[in-house]
This record gives structure tokens, C-alpha cells and sequence, in this order.
């Protein structure tokens, strides 16, 4: 697997103490530290460079196209022939500075200064007040020989008066107060450069001179971003699938909602017909007690029928009057059957369904069509763990070299950046284990709840059940009712028309009253009987009416919560795809921008120098002070500096 490399700044200088050691002389360069001090005017235009050379050795040999040179350290004698430079020491670190005849910065600085908008010259603008800009530029410098530029970080920093200076806005710089100063300092990589813009509200303005310098990066740390990348994909395929799956169960719990809503409506209409058949029943059973207690004078006063055939005539034809006035359709009672039927076989397949869904919905059977489809549930949750342990100890390998460098402000800044980068991917990586818990807390509290739901219609087919079975009782006790009451009507009507028989035929008619006032009792307990059940059924629908709307709510509830879902899963997809390519593009342009393989360190001074150790870069621009400091301090400068004011001026101790 191909691994990118993390840099990071490495820098050191030592200063040694004194020893004697024998003279040897050599034809080679002597291996050395070269420190290049380069100083431009306050525009970045470069004026004067040196270099101060460190050496180890007895016998030194270096090369270099100097102007001049000078011992910093001891008051050994140097020898100067050409470029080549020669000298003798007894001391374990000896520095020498030479200063360059020819000039070529490996990066061109530019620093341009601006007044409420207007440029102005350095010169010009100190003292002045307003809104500044300042506007920091590097590039690199094509007729410099060498990759310093391609190889070499650097650190730019500038101060600025907090008393003179406010509002300060600098995008990208690293912002600390240092007495009372704003220190501002900006990182740049290799092969990057840097153009920045500070900008604040100034009152009499000036400004130190900008410190940048120059460093070579060296390699330390790998890390594989082959891996990261891998479990992100993971990550994307996985909420695709996650999606794909809330979608399906979004539509079954559309569809079942949407079916279930005709429960309650079918039930209210059957209520409805249940309460209009409850009211005739109460006419009917009203109409036959009249009956009764005709029949019962009738018999009772049999003696005197035929003094009281007139009283007979009125009271068959009120009999006759009630009957014609109730009339129920043997159909009515055949749809009764079938509405009834089809209900009860309704609530039988809803109760189906539900177990079917309640069997698809758990969080295993979740798990096993994801395996179906190439997806490990198991694997993906352990694979993501072992991941967050590993960036989690590289987190702890990068602090702990932080505490090592903690005087390293750009190297600190460079690996911090690292590890909030690391700790961002264990970010979304403990996202995508709790969207995985999430995933099975709602797919287990679904089932839970769809077994509640399970067991409350198994319990309604249990019951309607057995309803339906009354309501055959019942339409075959209104058959049988129906068919007694046509006889008894054609009777009636029989009798009626043949009245005048009726009057010679009273004591066979007396003998039909007494049968007649028999069946009519048996007739009545029926009647008795199906009002009751009427009743009975009544309050049966009512609790069915409402156990149906209670499982539609439940279904309307479980379709929105599958809704939500689905959008929430789908929006989790869109925003893993979304990330993986952020994460991959910001961890591409992260790697390109520090993939720098170990290379050899060059001398800038000569080619000839061929064990040059570390080479660093110092450039400082003028400062932009008033006219009467400046001549205050050329006149500093024009002091005779002793060795010692030279050596504390090497490394700039004030």
C-alpha cells in the first residue's frame, strides 16, 4: 500500500566550549553549519548578506566567493586565497563569517505599504495615521541555483505596537501578545510561498523590521492515508445502503397506513348500520307487545267473541298496520353476513402483515441483508474501532513530541495542525459508529413496537372472531323471525279478508287465538333475545371502532417515523459522499503540499562545500521609523562592536 509522508521542522544550533586539538591539513571542505543572514530594505529589496560558518574541526577548509571574512570567535588567523578559505584553531566550535560578493536570494520579498487605500513608501509613511494595509509577498527567485525553494519552510513574523496599532485582522497568521506588541507569524511549506495582507487602524505609525527565516524539512513521521481513505468509502457504501433500506420500509409503512385507514371508516359505517337496526328492533319489539296484549284480551274474552267482532276486525287490522309497516329485507341481513366476513378476514390479514413486518424489522435480519450485500455490520463497527485506536495512539505519539519542542513555536503549529486533522477523521468515524448504534436501538424499539402492536390485533381477530360467530346467531334468529312473521302476516291478512268466515268459525277460532297468543310469547322471547344481542353487538362494534383507530394512529406514527428516517438516512448519505471527497481533497492537498523525500543538504554559499550539515536562512527587512530614530540609530551602528557584542549580535541578544 503506497504510504505519503508527514514533515516536520528540524532545526539546531549548539554553541561548544574551548579545547586544543593537533593540526592536520585538508584538501576537502570540512563538514560545517552554514547560518545565512540576509537583510533588505524596508520594501524587501536585499541590501547586504552574510553567511556565519560553524565548524568542529582543527584544521578548517571551506569555500565561498567572499568579499571579506572575519573570526567571530577566536583571534586565529584566516586565510583567504580565492574562494578558498583555510584556518587553524585550537577550539571545539569556531564561527566565521564572510561576506557575500554576489547576492541571489532563493526568494524574492515584496512589502508594499498602504494609507486609506493610497500606497505610499516607506519613508512616507511612518508617522502617519489611518487605515494600513500591509501587504506581504514571497515568491520564488528562478535565477537563485539550488531547491532551498522547493525544500525549505519558512517563518515570517512581524510586530506591532498594541498602543499605536488597533483592529488588527490578519487572515492565516498565528496572533500572540508579546509585552505590548502583537506578535503575527505565518507558516509557509515548501514550494508554497506566501502573499498575505495585515491590515489595522494606526495612530503615528512604525514598525520593526519582518523576520523570516528559512528551514529544511526533515522526515519523521508515516502515516497511511491509503487506510483512512478505505474505511471512508466503507463509511459511504454503508449509509448507502443504510438509505436504500429506510426508503423500502418508508413505502411498506406508507402502504400499510394508507390500507389500515379503511378500518375505522368500515367499522363507523358498520355502527352506523348496527344503530339503525337497534332502532328498528325497538319499533319491532314496541309493535309486538301491542300485539301481545291484543292477543292476550282477545283470548281472554273469547266468550264473548262474537258479540265483539267488530272490536276483533279493528284490532287485526292494527296488527295488520304494525306488520306492513316493518319490513326487513332477507338481503339486509345477507349483506350483514358478508360485511361482516370480509371485516373479520380484513383483520385477519392486517394481523399478517404485521407479523410479516415485525419478522423483517429486526436489527439481525437488518444485519444479514446487509452481509447479502457485501456489508458486514460486525466487521464495519470493529474495522472503524481499530482505526480510532490507531489515530488515537499516532495522537499520543505527536503530543508527546510536542512536549519535546515545545520551544519550536513553528513546529508545534506544524504538528498541532496534524493532530486536528487526525482527530477530525476520529470525529467522523465515532459519527458513523453511533449512526450504526442508532441504527439498531431504532430497529430493536420498532420491533418492540410492532410486537405491542402484533399482540393488540391478534387479540381484535380473536374477538371479532367470535363476534362474527354472534352475528350468524343473530341473522339466523332474524331469518327464522322473518319467516314467522310473513306467516303471521299472510295469516292476518287471511283472516282479515276472510272475516265473515271468521264470524260462523269462532270456536275454531278461539282454539287458533290460543295457538296464535303461544307462538306470539315464543315470538317475543325471540325478539327479547335479538334486541340484547343487538345491543351486545353494538357496544362490540364501538370497542372495535375504537381499537381500529388506535391501530391506525399507531400505523400513522410508525409511517412518519419511517419518513424521518428515511430522510435522515438520506441526508446521512449526501453528507458521507459530501465528506469523503472533502476529507480525501484536504488530505491530498495536506500530503502534496509536505511530500518531500530526504534530501541532500546543499552549501548556499559554494558547490564546493560538500559536507555542509544544515543550512538556515535569517532575512530581516528594515524598519519603518521616523527620519530622527533612524539617524539615532546609524550612529548605534557606527560604534566599534567588541567580539562580544558581535557574538550576542550572531544570535540576535540584545
Amino acid at each position: 500500500m503506497m504510504k505519503k509522508k508527514i514533515f516536520v521542522i528540524g532545526l539546531s544550533m549548539l554553541i561548544g566550549t574551548f579545547s586544543c586539538l593537533p593540526v592536520y591539513a585538508y584538501e576537502t571542505s570540512s563538514a560545517k553549519e552554514e547560518v545565512v543572514y540576509i537583510m533588505t530594505d524596508a520594501e524587501g529589496t536585499v541590501n547586504e548578506a552574510y553567511v556565519v560558518n560553524i565548524f568542529s574541526d582543527d584544521q578548517i577548509v571551506d569555500y565561498g566567493d567572499y568579499k571579506s571574512v572575519k573570526n567571530l570567535t577566536t583571534t586565529d588567523h584566516i586565510k583567504q586565497k580565492g574562494d578558498c578559505i583555510e584556518i587553524t584553531t585550537d577550539a571545539d566550535k569556531l564561527y566565521y563569517q564572510g561576506t557575500l560578493e554576489k547576492i541571489e536570494c532563493p526568494w524574492n520579498i515584496s512589502v508594499r505599504y498602504f494609507l486609506d487605500g493610497k500606497e505610499y513608501s516607506p519613508e512616507k509613511i511612518s508617522g502617519k495615521s489611518g487605515k494600513l494595509e500591509i501587504k506581504l509577498a514571497i515568491t520564488e527567485n528562478e535565477n537563485c541555483t539550488g531547491d532551498f525553494y522547493n525544500h525549505f519552510a519558512l517563518q515570517a513574523s512581524l510586530a506591532l505596537d498594541s498602543e499605536k496599532c488597533t483592529d488588527i485582522t490578519a487572515d492565516g497568521a498565528t496572533i500572540v501578545n508579546v509585552g505590548n506588541e502583537k506578535q503575527l507569524s505565518y507558516i509557509a511549506l515548501p514550494n508554497q510561498g506566501l502573499d498575505v495582507a495585515i491590515k489595522a487602524t494606526v495612530s503615528d505609525f512604525e514598525m520593526s523590521g519582518i523576520s523570516i527565516n528559512g528551514m529544511q524539512l526533515n522526515l519523521n513521521i508515516d502515516v497511511d492515508d491509503e487506510l483512512l481513505k478505505g474505511k471512508l468509502n466503507e463509511l459511504t457504501d454503508a449509509t448507502t445502503q443504510i438509505d436504500s433500506g429506510a426508503s423500502e420500509l418508508k413505502n411498506g409503512n406508507t402502504l400499510l397506513a394508507s390500507g389500515s385507514r379503511s378500518l375505522p371508516e368500515g367499522a363507523l359505517s358498520l355502527n352506523n348500520g348496527l344503530n339503525t337496526l337497534d332502532q328498528g328492533l325497538v319499533s319491532l319489539e314496541s309493535g309486538m307487545k301491542q300485539i301481545q296484549d291484543g292477543l292476550n284480551k282477545l283470548d281472554g274474552q273469547s266468550d264473548q267473541l262474537s258479540g265483539g267482532s267488530a272490536t276483533i276486525k279493528g284490532y287485526l287490522e292494527a296488527i295488520n298496520a304494525q306488520l306492513s309497516a316493518f319490513e326487513v329485507n332477507m338481503d339486509q341481513i345477507k349483506t350483514l353476513r358478508s360485511s361482516s366476513l370480509e371485516f373479520k378476514n380484513a383483520i385477519n390479514e392486517l394481523n399478517s402483515q404485521i407479523t410479516n413486518l415485525k419478522n423483517g424489522i429486526r436489527y439481525d435480519q437488518y444485519k444479514a441483508a446487509m452481509k447479502q450485500n457485501s456489508l458486514n455490520i460486525d466487521s464495519l463497527t470493529q474495522d472503524n474501532q481499530a482505526t480510532i485506536d490507531e489515530l488515537s495512539s499516532q495522537i499520543e505519539q505527536l503530543n508527546a513530541l510536542l512536549s519535546q519542542i515545545s520551544d519550536n513555536p513553528e513546529l508545534t503549529t506544524q504538528i498541532e495542525k496534524q493532530i486536528s486533522s487526525l482527530q477530525n477523521v476520529i470525529v467522523l468515524l465515532n459519527k458513523n459508529q453511533a449512526a450504526i448504534q442508532g441504527m439498531e436501538t431504532y430497529l430493536d424499539t420498532a420491533s418492540d413496537n410492532i410486537t405491542v402492536l402484533e399482540t393488540m390485533t391478534q387479540t381484535l381477530n380473536e374477538q371479532y372472531t367470535a363476534f362474527d360467530s354472534g352475528i350468524e346467531d343473530m341473522a339466523d334468529q332474524l331469518e327464522q323471525m322473518l319467516s314467522n312473521l310473513l306467516q303471521l302476516s299472510a295469516g292476518i291478512n287471511e283472516l282479515v279478508s276472510q272475516y265473515q268466515q271468521f264470524d260462523t268459525g269462532v270456536n275454531e277460532y278461539t282454539g287458533g287465538v290460543a295457538s296464535l297468543t303461544t307462538g306470539q310469547q315464543q315470538l317475543m322471547a325471540g325478539i327479547y333475545r335479538l334486541t340484547a344481542g343487538s345491543k351486545d353487538l353494538k357496544n362490540g362494534i364501538a370497542q372495535l371502532y375504537d381499537g381500529t383507530e388506535k391501530v391506525y394512529q399507531n400505523l400513522t406514527k410508525l409511517s412518519a417515523g419511517a419518513t424521518e428516517l428515511a430522510a435522515g438516512t438520506s441526508e446521512l448519505n449526501q453528507q458521507s459522499l459530501l465528506m469523503v471527497d472533502n476529507v480525501n481533497s484536504q488530505l491530498d492537498e495536506i500530503m502534496n503540499s509536505i511530500d518531500i523525500e530526504n534530501t541532500t543538504t546543499s552549501s548556499f554559499v559554494s558547490a564546493k562545500n560538500t559536507n555542509v550539515q544544515s543550512v538556515q536562512f535569517v532575512m530581516t527587512t528594515a524598519a519603518v521609523e521616523k527620519q530622527e530614530e533612524m539617524k539615532k540609530e546609524k550612529k548605534t551602528e557606527e560604534k566599534e562592536q567588541s567580539f562580544l557584542d558581535r557574538f550576542l549580535a550572531l544570535f540576535e541578544i540584545d
